[in-house]
């Protein structure tokens, strides 16, 4: 009785020993699985792995390669932003040479004006004196001609009173009354004199006042020019000054200006486009314009980034 129990009893633990190791397989069938599955994955990540330090040590090589290129990048760089301020700074001195030029014409187009307007009144003025001239001597020649006419009446009533007195020697002396009816020759002749020496005197009176409060007037015309044309010499020895000023500004602008575009000449930059060759067949470039400040042309400088 017991050879068969125990032999039930065995043959039960082979049957859940065989399970156990049905279930042993199938787990290490698993984790062979899993296992392949693990290293086709960690090859796939070693090759990756070399391949993306291949890639690196290529880029490190590029790099070191491009460095001088983009240092010489970066220095056209810098030059071409030293080269726009000094244009910016040759354009403030153009526009200040240009406004010179402009102050310079208007001071000699003031002078020009300046110039003519005192020809103008010299030329007045010497016409005023000629107009003034010819009325003196107008006024001399009419007070010559008074003269000679004051002359001859008097002479002509001296005569006509000699002849009286030669004619009538024995004139017989006429009564008290007539006496002071009658005038006598030498009366008229003492009121005509004395009426022609106040009309003569009173008219050349007139005549020389007049023309004094003209060549008065005509004197402070003349002060007055004079003291325009001083004026007008002050203003003309400055603004020629100004002139003078303003020529030596504009040589040193012209010096400065030739310094600055032989400078600005050459300093341009001009390089050719360089195409490197990156891993895997694939090409970079990096491009940098500015314009060149000599003939206003487009510079491209090529680069790697």
């Amino acid at each position: 009785m017991r050879l068969p129990r125990a032999k039930a009893r065995d043959h039960a633990v082979e049957i859940r020993l065989r399970k156990r190791l049905c279930e042993m397989e199938a787990k290490v069938l698993t984790l062979e699985q899993l296992s392949a599955l693990c290293s086709a994955q960690n090859d796939t990540l070693t090759r990756e792995i070399d391949q993306l330090l291949e890639w690196k040590q290529k880029a490190l090589d590029h790099l070191t390669s491009v460095a001088p290129i983009r240092n010489r990048a970066r220095q056209q760089l810098d030059q071409a932003h030293r080269t726009k301020k000094q244009l910016e700074t040759l354009e403030q001195c153009l526009l200040k040479r240009l406004t010179m030029e402009i102050d310079a014409q208007r001071a000699h187009t003031s002078e020009h004006k300046m110039d003519k307007a005192l020809a103008e009144r010299s030329q007045q003025s010497e016409l005023d004196a000629k107009y003034w001239e010819a009325c003196c001597q107008v006024a001399n020649f009419e007070l010559e001609a008074l003269k000679g006419c004051f002359r001859k009446h008097l002479e002509q009533l001296i005569e006509i009173e000699e002849t009286l007195a030669k004619t009538q020697p024995d004139r017989v002396r006429a009564p008290k009354n007539e006496e002071e009816a009658e005038i006598s020759m030498e009366a008229v002749s003492t009121k005509c004199l004395a009426w022609l020496r106040r009309y003569s005197q009173e008219d050349f009176q007139v005549d020389t006042q007049e023309k004094i409060h003209k060549l008065a007037g005509f004197q402070a015309k003349i002060e007055s020019f004079e003291e325009k044309y001083r004026v007008f010499e002050m203003e003309s020895a400055k603004t020629t000054n100004q002139l003078r000023e303003l020529q030596r500004r504009n040589d040193e602008m012209e010096k400065e200006t030739a310094f600055w575009r032989d400078k600005s000449h050459q300093t341009s930059c001009k390089s050719e486009e360089k195409v490197w060759i990156l891993p895997g067949g694939t090409s970079a470039r990096r491009s940098m314009e500015f314009t060149d400040p000599t003939d206003g042309s487009a510079v491209e400088i090529s680069n790697f980034a």
